[in-house]
């Protein structure tokens, strides 16, 4: 068993996104196909990218196991998968592979491919602890907001991360969401982008962020399309994994602990649900489907509570 999916494992590294996992024909016709309905329902990029990789991995799978057609694909395989990826795979990754295969199998049977009429029913999503909020520290974030207020003239690559840092901070955005930005977007201080499954959401930032994006804008004399090019590939827009080396670097020059963007959308949730701001709009300002994802990213300390004990024996008494 784990010889089977570390050998996936190690060629889906070797291809990045799948590239190098070799998967029979006719599942790889599968993928393309679903994938291709999902770009229709304007799924994201890195979503369709994401899924490919997963899918193609189950694909290689099914062909060391001699599985040459849908038809022959049981519940058997897709739990004897699963039960291999639980060995090697984080909850979550087990999850985003969960719901890729349960969508691919689900839209073949629409397509009538083959594929068991309610085999996709047989796919187990795994239980997901739910995490803690993991906003920056304020000590370091007071750090940060420091180092980006004192911009270096006419130095375009602190510019440019100054401003993406305020733009997250103070939209709450996903990484993904801000990097999709296309120049000027943010001109009036807010944008449409496309959030997880598709979904529009109005991306509003501050003042702060707005007047950090102009000076960027101003200072840059690039030709990329991108609000935020890449900092090593000329005229193509920044991944996120060159934005995370980039943070790293500025912790290390501030002697600060390194912190990933993902973080910047939580400081966000906790910093307006502190300053006093309603739980709704926390949601809808970082585009929440329902005010119960704001505990995953808002943290209340304990001496918010202490306060709101004190308040609560003070109306005891009254």
């Amino acid at each position: 068993m784990d010889s089977l999916i570390g050998y996936v494992s190690d060629n889906l590294t070797a291809g990045h996104v799948g590239l190098g996992v070799v998967s029979g024909v006719w599942w790889d016709d599968c993928v393309d196909g679903y994938l291709r309905a999902l770009a229709r329902r304007n799924r994201r990029p890195e979503t369709l990218r994401t899924y490919r990789a997963e899918l193609r991995m189950f694909g290689a799978w099914l062909d060391l196991h001699s599985v040459k057609g849908a038809a022959a694909v049981t519940r058997d395989h897709i739990e004897t998968w699963q039960d291999e990826l639980r060995v090697k795979r984080s909850a979550n990754t087990q999850l985003v592979a969960a719901a890729a295969l349960r969508g691919l199998l689900r839209w073949a049977v629409d397509r009538e491919l083959g594929i068991g009429p309610s085999l996709w029913l047989r796919v187990t999503s795994p239980a997901v602890p739910v995490g803690l909020p993991r906003p920056i520290p304020a000590k370091d974030l007071l750090v940060l907001q420091t180092a980006f207020d004192r911009p270096t003239p006419g130095d375009q690559r602190q510019l440019c991360l100054r401003a993406l840092f305020w733009v997250i901070l103070s939209s709450g955005a996903r990484i993904s969401e801000a990097l999709s930005l296309p120049r000027h977007a943010l001109d009036e201080g807010s944008a449409m982008v496309t959030q997880k499954g598709g979904r529009p959401h109005l991306m509003v930032i501050s003042r702060k962020a707005r007047q950090a994006v102009e000076d960027w804008e101003e200072a840059r004399d690039d030709s990329c399309w991108a609000m935020f090019p890449s900092p090593k590939r000329e005229g193509l827009p920044a991944r996120r994994g060159e934005i995370q080396q980039e943070w790293d670097r500025v912790c290390r020059s501030l002697g600060i602990p390194r912190f990933k963007s993902h973080q910047l959308r939580h400081t966000c949730a906790t910093t307006l649900r502190r300053s006093g701001a309603d739980i709704v709009l926390v949601a809808q300002h970082l585009g929440h489907r329902g005010l119960a994802y704001v505990r995953n990213y808002s943290l209340v300390l304990p001496e918010e509570r202490q306060r709101a004990m004190q308040a609560f024996d003070g109306d005891l008494a009254s």
